[in-house]
């Protein structure tokens, strides 16, 4: 097994703890990239081997720092609603990781990025559409880049976002009130994704460059509608779920707001997930139900909630009213 050392992005997410413990079960030396050393998610990472980096994205040479000696990165961007700022992070980090001599990015981006404007839902001037199409513009950054093997994953709808802290942001009233609100639709399927199974694709990508450079690859799980997640939820948490579907007239009341907005581009997302190829990728993908077993604690934090976890939800501060909204 050939291993190296390699930078992880924005490491205290869902998707670079999955990423870091997946490396590090690999056998790579792991570079964290955190924006708070002291933070407990940056420590817990810390505690099972990954070498901390303190620092901004905006920040040129925090990101150097990390990525000395590295032979691969990995990163994903949090989207911006008002400016170019993920196109702005991504074109330093490709520039500097070049420089410092890694030879392989993956990139995690978004199922559908680059189809949105199939949609009947797709609203070109929205604040929306600029956070996904600074998606559009970094995957081809990706593409063109110089180096010697790229992989851009393309996730599907994050399990993680049923589990605090983010639920409360996502679906206000689910873990306080046990109420599940959309705008979804019970037969909606949601293509879910764990974000450990992102990676395990990521780390399979570092192994094999050759199976898994130069591809664009869907990552999903599971394909569930949206009445098994809460019938899944209300077994895992032992509680009734009430499920809340907006009307029409509400949701366009809402509209305007992108995680509403966002929703309503999800409707159809499983058009866009093939679970068949993604299985052929040979890479073994979690269960929803597994998911939670996994996440048991998370669980009981969501349901039973005693206090707010802290998480980066800066983004929010960008939404009309600053939150989702009922």
């Amino acid at each position: 097994m050939t291993t190296g050392k390699i930078l992880v992005i924005r490491a205290t997410g869902a998707q670079g703890v999955g990423v870091v413990k997946n490396l590090l079960r690999g056998g790579y030396t792991v570079h964290a990239l955190v924006r708070d050393a002291a933070d407990q998610r940056a420590l817990a990472l810390k505690s099972i081997g990954a070498t901390l980096f303190e620092g901004s994205l905006d920040d040129p040479n925090a990101i150097a720092r990390a990525a000395v000696d590295i032979t691969g990165v990995f990163f994903n961007l949090m989207p911006s609603f008002t400016d170019d700022s993920e196109v702005r992070q991504a074109k330093s980090i490709l520039e500097i990781t070049k420089t410092a001599g890694a030879s392989h990015v993956v990139y995690s981006s978004a199922l559908r990025v680059g189809n949105w404007d199939e949609s009947e839902h797709w609203d070109p001037n929205s604040s929306y559409a600029s956070a996904v199409l600074g998606k559009v513009e970094t995957e081809e950054l990706v593409h063109t880049s110089s180096f010697e093997a790229w992989t851009v994953l393309k996730p599907g709808f994050f399990t993680s976002n049923f589990l605090t802290p983010l639920s409360s942001f996502m679906f206000p009233g689910l873990g306080e009130r046990t109420e599940f609100v959309s705008s979804y639709r019970p037969d909606t399927i949601l293509p879910l994704v764990d974000p450990n199974d992102i990676g395990a694709f990521a780390t399979a990508a570092f192994l094999e460059p050759q199976k898994f450079g130069g591809h664009d690859i869907q990552v999903v799980s599971e394909r569930l509608t949206v009445e098994a997640v809460i019938q899944i939820l209300g077994e895992a948490s032992g509680k009734t779920i009430k499920a809340i579907y907006r009307t029409a007239e509400e949701t366009s009341a809402l509209k305007d707001n992108p995680l509403i907005s966002g929703q309503l581009l999800t409707l159809d997302l499983d058009n866009y997930a093939n679970l068949e190829k993604v299985k052929g990728w040979g890479i073994p993908l979690t269960s929803f139900r597994d998911y939670l077993k996994n996440e048991h604690e998370k669980v009981g934090a969501t349901f039973n909630p005693i206090g707010n976890e802290q998480v980066d939800v800066s983004f929010l501060s960008q939404l009309p009213g600053g939150k989702a909204g009922k």
